[in-house]
């Protein structure tokens, strides 16, 4: 038998030691990653308008569903301007 544990190690790229994770960010890119978590938190707001768009679609066969829908665009502009401001 051979001992195949030599082939299946990842092999050491040589880039020296392992830098400390770090969970802040120092500097000015630290405002630049608040910014990013912001933009990022936009989706909520564009979640809203999809799921406004499906109750759309679902009045077709269940005409009380344009109210909820109606309701989803409403909360989703209101989001996306809170956002938005922020």
């Amino acid at each position: 038998m051979t001992n195949m544990t030599a082939h299946t190690m990842p092999a050491s790229r040589g880039n020296g030691p392992a830098r400390p994770a770090t969970d802040t960010v120092p500097g000015p890119t630290a405002r630049h990653a608040t910014r990013a978590a912001r933009i990022g938190l936009l989706s909520i707001s564009l979640g809203t308008a999809g799921l406004g768009g499906a109750w759309q679609a679902a009045a077709t066969s269940f005409p009380a569903a344009l109210h909820v829908s109606d309701a989803l665009f409403t909360l989703s502009g209101l989001l996306w301007l809170v956002l938005l401001a922020q």
